[in-house]
């Protein structure tokens, strides 16, 4: 069974959005990481890709709040995929995400991406 764009949910649209962005993200950071902190890096960011779609149902930049990202975000990952990444690291991983996405496209606010940054 063949689904359209029509047949999605606006988060679930976002999250096909979200998803193209770490795909040319990971294209790009793959020949200056190890695989292992590569994997770590994406399987990180997957993970906040579901927690902004499918947890919290947001379906567009302006709609995710920095607040639960920096609330709770780590304990998402703690307590579903018992992952413990320090927050240090967290914060570059994520910060490092926006900051592509907000290369990759001139037409979504730059302070609004720079504002998710935790």
């Amino acid at each position: 069974m063949s689904s359209s764009l029509d047949d999605l949910e606006p988060y679930e649209i976002f999250q096909q959005e979200l998803d193209e962005y770490l795909n040319n993200y990971e294209k790009i950071l793959a020949p200056h990481l190890e695989k292992k902190d590569l994997r770590s890096r994406v399987l990180a960011l997957n993970h906040l890709i579901e927690f902004i779609c499918f947890v919290k149902m947001k379906s567009g930049f302006q709609e995710i709040l920095p607040e639960e990202i920096k609330r709770e975000f780590p304990n998402y990952l703690k307590e579903n995929f018992f992952s413990e990444i320090p927050f240090q690291d967290l914060k570059m991983i994520l910060s490092t995400y926006f900051d592509f996405i907000k290369s990759q496209n001139k037409s979504i606010s730059e302070d609004l991406l720079d504002r998710l940054k935790i």
